[in-house]
């Protein structure tokens, strides 16, 4: 999807006066506000029932909500490590990491730096 040019204008300013690597993510992956609405949205989800005690999720069902909103694995990757550097959604990412461990013995050799922070 092509970004309006006041969409486009918003990412920059954010990345040029905020650094915001999440900016910077939705930029690169041509994420429209609407789109980036949606992951945070997610991630809210995910993070509420988190604080609320229910860990009973793990990354595949992360990944198949993101799916929902046509956002595959590896578009998913650079959304976590971005929401990772920007300290937004530990709770959720921290989760991410653990159930993927826990299913095959690693994590990602992208998830390295985030897996370091976490544990």
């Amino acid at each position: 999807m092509e970004l309006s040019l006041a969409e486009k204008v918003h990412y920059l300013e954010q990345i040029v006066i905020h650094n915001c690597f999440i900016s910077r993510m939705a930029l690169e992956n041509q994420f429209n506000l609407q789109t980036l609405e949606s992951i945070y949205s997610i991630f809210n989800f995910y993070s509420e029932k988190i604080n609320s005690g229910d860990y009973n999720f793990t990354y595949a069902d992360i990944e198949k909500t993101f799916n929902e909103i046509n956002i595959n694995r590896v578009v998913l990757k650079s959304i976590i490590i971005a929401f990772g550097q920007s300290e937004k959604y530990n709770n959720v990412i921290q989760h991410y990491l653990k159930t993927n461990n826990d299913a095959f013995g690693n994590v990602s050799f992208e998830f390295l730096d985030l897996w370091r922070k976490y544990f």
